[in-house]
């Protein structure tokens, strides 16, 4: 330990050799150059946290958008399911699934596929069930409909169910415009779908022009993989609407967000902008959407409301407080010896304190170690959070024949158990909590899943690779402040009462064997002190001469005194009471 003495010498040097001015001079000196430190770090800071913000924000709005194109997605998939699993839907079966599902999204719509020898009794047929003219047609060069010339197959759309009350495209082929054709043409496969390049949609409202139609086949349900889908399914989708809807308005936004297509031939496509300049900070996050089979780039900088909301004046408080720093400075020395030496004291004081603590502690692991060890029927474990054993006490070692020396830091608690076992055991508890569940996580899965398990019967397997039936109970170990540390596995030898119940199950199906080649029947009768009286046991032949349910005698017997001729019940109830008397 140190002399204390030292400090309070050198002190005294210091001051013999240096004037006041010379001490003033340099807390001055030292001051200032503490200021300049302390602002340098407080801008540094304050540009990570200005960063970290503006990735916070980035971020959640990259989920926010990224959430939006799955939620599409999902949703037309549900619609092309829907199709799938239904033999004929009607216009207004469509309409009361597709209402519902237009939110964020221009229309949904249905176009089935029809042969060239099918064209008119379909068209005749889609006239009846739409209640209007219908015929299948293509936009020409100039937006005007025209009949569609004839083709080998048709996907013309037969029901739509619009955001937009213009008159929505019935009939229109979507195998007769290049772009919309490729689109049908990467979405041939089952459980696939395809997003169109950039694209004028048709019958939407005039914000909404330009969008995206996303296409999903419905096959028939057990048909061949060759065979070419019965229809699509498709979604119009405006990116302005999809996204610009969920975000603040321009002025109170921080963020500016541009959406562009990678794909888009001669260059990039901007499909969205918020509409806003950016700041040029140094600050820029992109990211890659997905949307069916297409990826689209997700570029976000600061606008700036976002500089405007994050100002801070730290820098000159911390000015501030330097100038004042340096008057305080020599003071401060003094006081810093002072307070070293008030240190130094309760460094001793606190250490012979944990001194003490450890003693205590070590008297208590002493004492935990000889109960642990003195319970020889018990097998008790604990491991750490990965399942390494930490703990192997007297009553694991009989139990399992393995030493504590050869337990402790090398087996894991699943090396324990019988491994088929194990496996049956994560493949049930998969199915229970609807996720993957690791056979080395399927003996704590239930105690992180549901804060505590019950006890569970495992077979384990000792040392010489014999087995036995164990009731285990695995609970978690926390520390003082309620975190877990681990695992505590309390194990039972349970075998030999696994074969006493055997036994007893085998005994009581020999009875029943044993019963029923008996004729009559065979029963066991209790009369109780107060007068009731059931029978804990009869056999099938007593159901068979009182018809009368077995469960409910083993409650009460009145039910077969009922079924008895009132001329011989009293000399029934006589040898009742007189087996009870001289029983």
């Amino acid at each position: 330990m140190s002399n204390p003495g030292v400090p309070v010498k050198q002190l005294g040097l210091v001051g013999d050799e240096l004037s006041a001015w010379g001490v003033a001079l340099a807390a001055l000196v030292a001051g200032a150059l503490l200021t300049a430190a302390l602002a340098i770090a407080t801008q540094t800071f304050y540009q990570q946290q200005l960063r970290q913000r503006f990735e916070l924000l980035a971020s959640e709005r990259y989920s926010r958008i990224a959430e939006r194109f799955e939620e599409q997605a999902q949703r037309l998939d549900g619609l092309r399911r829907f199709f799938t699993y239904s033999t004929d839907i009607t216009p207004r079966e469509f309409d009361g699934y597709a209402r519902p599902l237009l939110h964020h999204t221009q229309a949904y719509s249905w176009a089935p596929r029809v042969e060239a020898a099918q064209r008119e009794d379909f068209e005749r047929r889609a006239s009846a069930s739409l209640g209007q003219p219908y015929q299948i047609r293509d936009l020409d060069d100039h937006g005007a409909w025209q009949v569609a010339p004839a083709r080998d197959h048709y996907y013309p759309v037969l029901y739509t169910q619009a955001a937009s009350r213009q008159a929505q495209p019935y009939g229109f082929d979507l195998g007769g415009q290049v772009l919309r054709a490729a689109t049908l043409a990467r979405a041939a496969s089952p459980g696939s779908m395809a997003v169109s390049a950039p694209l004028d949609m048709i019958n939407v409202q005039p914000d909404y022009t330009r969008g995206l139609l996303i296409v999903a086949p419905v096959f028939t349900d057990g048909a061949p993989r060759d065979e070419p889908p019965r229809g699509y399914v498709m979604a119009l989708l405006s990116l302005h609407q999809l996204i610009a809807e969920s975000l603040p308005t321009v002025a109170d936004d921080n963020l500016v967000v541009r959406i562009v297509d990678l794909s888009t031939e001669g260059g990039h496509e901007l499909l969205f902008d918020s509409g806003m300049a950016p700041v040029r900070m140094g600050f820029t996050s992109s990211h890659l959407l997905h949307l069916a089979d297409h990826h689209y780039q997700l570029d976000i900088h600061p606008s700036l409301g976002f500089l405007a909301a994050n100002r801070s004046s730290a820098v000159p408080v911390v000015a501030l407080l330097g100038g004042l720093l340096s008057v305080l400075l020599a003071l401060l020395l003094y006081s810093l010896f002072s307070q070293r030496q008030r240190a130094l004291g309760l460094v001793a004081r606190r250490t012979a304190e944990l001194r003490i603590s450890e003693q205590s502690l070590r008297e208590t692991h002493n004492q935990l170690r000889s109960v642990l060890d003195a319970a020889t029927q018990v097998a008790i474990i604990a491991t750490s959070l990965r399942g390494v054993i930490g703990t192997f006490n007297a009553g694991a070692e009989r139990m399992l024949g393995y030493s504590a020396g050869e337990a402790l830091g090398q087996l894991r608690l699943e090396d324990l158990v019988l491994p088929e076992e194990l496996h049956q055991r994560a493949h049930a508890l998969s199915v229970r909590f609807g996720r993957e569940v690791g056979a080395g996580q399927a003996m704590f899965a239930e105690t992180v899943q549901e804060g505590g398990a019950e006890p569970a019967d495992w077979t384990l397997v000792r040392k010489d690779g014999s087995h036995l039936l164990a009731n285990m109970l695995v609970t978690a170990v926390l520390d003082e402040q309620g975190l877990w540390v681990g695992y505590l596995a309390i194990c039972i030898d349970v075998t030999e009462r696994r074969r006493v119940h055997e036994a007893l199950a085998a005994r009581d199906r020999l009875l029943e064997k044993l019963s029923a080649e008996v004729p009559g029947g065979i029963y066991q009768y209790r009369l109780n002190a107060d007068g009731h009286s059931c029978f804990p046991y009869a056999s099938q032949g007593l159901h068979d001469i009182y018809e009368v349910d077995l469960a409910l005698l083993r409650q009460d017997a009145a039910a077969v005194f009922e079924r008895i001729h009132p001329d011989d019940l009293e000399r029934v109830r006589r040898s009742v009471r007189y087996s009870a008397e001289y029983l």
